[in-house]
């Protein structure tokens, strides 16, 4: 490898139509002492794209780069310890929560049942929309035939701001104010 007069290492030389691939073992021991594809990359005096496309043409290549990356977080792991042992009640907790998580990881659990609680069948709720899109389906080929326009509004993408969404969307709507309605004249 070449160093230039500033001490920093030159881009490898090109040879025919690609670049060498002398660049790898440099790169790779950069990566595994910084996780850092992009400092990895200027030590060995490459463009981080000749690495990545290093990495999608050469199988073994990839398998070498993610064990230097498992290289580098183990280093930074052993540095965790190291600092919680010294005193940081911070990255202790984070320690435990990693390696003990059945003890000290947060957890929080929902569960959410059909009727009489037992489990909601998937295949249930998909029967439901079909018949009730079967439902609604002639109301909206009348009105789209008589020239009105339709405009189904999913309350997911709507938020995104979206203007229009999905057609199975509209059961959704229909429940929504169906509900509503039940609930102001006190019916469940």
């Amino acid at each position: 490898m070449r160093v230039l007069r500033d001490g920093t290492n030159a881009p490898p030389k090109k040879r025919g139509k690609g670049i060498t691939t002398d660049w790898r073992d440099g790169f790779l021991a950069a990566l595994r002492n910084s996780a850092n594809v992009r400092a990895a990359c200027q030590k060995v005096g490459i463009d981080r794209r000749t690495a990545y496309r290093q990495r999608e043409r050469d199988a073994e290549f990839a398998a070498q780069w993610d064990e230097a990356i498992q290289d580098a977080c183990d280093i930074l792991e052993a540095e965790a310890w190291t600092r919680a042992r010294g005193g940081s009640d911070l990255l202790l907790i984070f320690l435990l929560k990693a390696h003990r998580p059945e003890k000290y990881r947060e957890t929080s659990r929902y569960e959410v049942t059909g009727a009489q609680g037992k489990a909601i069948q998937i295949e249930d709720v998909e029967q439901v929309r079909r018949a009730r899109w079967a439902e609604i389906m002639p109301t909206l080929t009348r009105l789209m035939t008589e020239g009105q326009k339709v405009t189904i509004i999913d309350q997911n993408t709507a938020a995104q701001g979206e203007s229009e969404g999905r057609a199975s969307d509209v059961i959704d709507a229909a429940d929504s104010k169906e509900n509503h309605r039940d609930d102001s004249a006190g019916r469940v």
